[in-house]
């Protein structure tokens, strides 16, 4: 079976087999495929793949005044409100003797407002 394809220029049609058009299909198949990677390869280097990556799993925020939380990140928005599980507010202080001290409180599931958001980081377990 052949096809007729009109070109424009010259006015004439020209002949057409299956084999030349079922090539024509394969290569836009593979341009198609290869366009559609080369993209993804593109876009997962933004922030919020980032942050998609991090879903169930332990991350350290840092917010103003100098507050850090570390918790299960369950969710976040387009405005970087982050709700974390399991969360505990980290202090830092200096002792008498000079030493840097670490406690903790346990605050359970919190929504932390995108605005006060300096940075966030995957936490070691």
């Amino acid at each position: 079976m052949s096809f007729y394809v009109y070109t424009y220029k010259n006015k004439q049609k020209v002949l057409i087999n299956k084999f030349i058009i079922k090539i024509i299909i394969v290569f836009l198949i593979i341009i198609v495929f290869l366009s559609y990677f080369t993209m993804e390869r593109r876009t997962s280097n933004r922030p919020i793949d980032y942050l998609k990556d991090s879903i169930n799993q332990i991350i350290l925020i840092k917010v103003k005044r100098n507050r850090l939380f570390r918790g299960r990140l369950g969710g976040f928005d387009e405005h970087l409100n982050l709700f974390l599980e399991e969360t505990s507010q980290i202090f830092e202080y200096q002792d008498e003797e000079g030493n840097i001290r670490e406690e903790h409180e346990d605050l359970g599931s919190i929504v932390v407002r995108g605005d006060n958001v300096i940075f966030c980081c995957l936490a070691n377990i």
